[in-house]
Order: C-alpha cells, then sequence, then structure tokens
C-alpha cells in the first residue's frame, strides 16, 4: 500500500484514480514526511466521490450530523454513543493501471432509509451540514448525465446545462413553481445537452429575485465563453478560456 503513494513530501501530489461504486474518479495522493517522525499519507479527493460516499454509507452521514448538531447545542461529539457501528470500504491496489477499487464492505441500512436517502437526494441533509459549518445556507448538485433526473423537484434554482459533443453552455432558472423541472422542457439553442447541474436559492426568494440571480450568472459566463446574443449585448469573453459556446441569447446589461 505504502509503495502505491509518493515517497515524499518533495515528491508533490500524485494523480491516480478511484473505483467506487460505478463511477471512476480522479484523485490526489501526497505523502507529508516534512516536520514528522512518520509518513502521514492523503487522499484528495473531489465533491463527486464525497457526495457518493455519502449516498453509500448514508447511516454514517446521519450520524456524524446528529453528533455535529448535539456538539453545537453544548455537548460532546460522540459518534459511537448515538448508535455503535462502524461502516467501511476494503480497498484494492491495481499498481499496473494506477488505480484503486474501493469496495463498500459493511453498510448499514438507516431506520428511515428512504427518508434520508430522499433527503440526501434533494440536498436537505447538505443543508444541514452546511448551516452546521457555518456557511451560507445554499446548495449545489454535482454534474449529472441527462438520464439522472433529480429524484424529487426542487424550487428555486439556476441550472446549468453541459452539450459535450457540441461544446455549448447554457444557463437557465427554476423558479419557486417549476423549479429544476425547468431542465428538462425544451431548449432550442442546446437541444442535445448532456450533462446538467444546478444551484439552490434560498427558498423565500420571489422569481424576479431567481431570475436576477439567472441574468447575473449569464453575464458572469458571457465574460468567460463565446456568446452571440439576439438580445442585450455580446461581451468580450476571455480568449482561450474554454471552446464552449454560450448559448443563451438575452444578455441583459
Amino acid at each position: 500500500m505504502v509503495g502505491f503513494w509518493p515517497q515524499n513530501s518533495a515528491a508533490g501530489r500524485m494523480t491516480t484514480q478511484i473505483r467506487f461504486n460505478n463511477g471512476l474518479y480522479d484523485v490526489q495522493l501526497h505523502t507529508q514526511t516534512s516536520g514528522r517522525t512518520s509518513p502521514l499519507h492523503r487522499i484528495y479527493t473531489t465533491p463527486e466521490l464525497r457526495a457518493e460516499m455519502k449516498r453509500t454509507f448514508l447511516a454514517t452521514y446521519a450520524r456524524h450530523l446528529e453528533a455535529k448538531l448535539r456538539q453545537s447545542s453544548g455537548g460532546d461529539y460522540d459518534e459511537l454513543s448515538i448508535e455503535p457501528f462502524h461502516e467501511f470500504v476494503d480497498i484494492e491496489f491495481d499498481i499496473v493501471n494506477n488505480l484503486m477499487i474501493w469496495t463498500p464492505h459493511f453498510v448499514v441500512e438507516p431506520t428511515y432509509k428512504e427518508l434520508f436517502r430522499e433527503l440526501a437526494d434533494n440536498t436537505a441533509l447538505y443543508l444541514i451540514d452546511s448551516s452546521i459549518k457555518g456557511k451560507a445556507s445554499l446548495a449545489s448538485s454535482d454534474w449529472e448525465v441527462r438520464a439522472n433526473q433529480p429524484p424529487r423537484k426542487v424550487p428555486n434554482v439556476i441550472y446549468y446545462l453541459r452539450d459535450d459533443v457540441n461544446q455549448l453552455f447554457y444557463v437557465g432558472k427554476g423558479g419557486p413553481g417549476n423549479g429544476t423541472d425547468r431542465i428538462f422542457d425544451p431548449h432550442p439553442t442546446i437541444p442535445n445537452w448532456t450533462h446538467y447541474r444546478f444551484d439552490v436559492l434560498p427558498q423565500n426568494f420571489n422569481n424576479k429575485m431567481v431570475e436576477a440571480f439567472e441574468q447575473m450568472q449569464i453575464r458572469v459566463f458571457a465574460y468567460l465563453l463565446t456568446n452571440n446574443p439576439t438580445q442585450g449585448s455580446q461581451r468580450s469573453h476571455a480568449s482561450g478560456f474554454s471552446h464552449y459556446t454560450l448559448t443563451n441569447l438575452k444578455i441583459i446589461p
């Protein structure tokens, strides 16, 4: 196992991949030796891998949040006093292919597993997690392929569509009424989009406030990507930043 990591701090980070469930995730490995009597081996994961682990080990994630909530109320952080169990993965090292294979070895089904799985998928647990950490109560999804629709409608979102075949990009909004359902409505300027993701705005935002955020995000990407609006003004984009083209036809000054 040790030979899979860089030899020391001077070697910097090494890129490898982790196969977990049905996904393949790029990660970085680092060995910290400076200032230590024994090496410390680190794995720098991605938001996508962490999200998949939270979905897989839902009982551990929910117990962690419960312990943090108790701690924020003046108690001690003691996960095992809430419910004593351990979930873990088996790790195989494929040195030839520079690959780690993670296999869930012991998974605890929460008592209310369907409820918690729904909460995990609709970003409710993420909002609780963010609140505990003192972050703004805004949630973001990861990139998903078009076939993977959200399990339920989430209101007040700014969504983003990618067409990886034709290198196109689009920014849209779903307000209090339609929310993430709007993602799957027809989009004539990017009909064959392949991936989507979305950011969740506060629930007390009305449609005009959501629209203002949408226009702001369109302007942001117009300064980064090639754009040819029919309404509003064309923005001077960052040449060489990306080969994608923003397909929004309306860019409000």
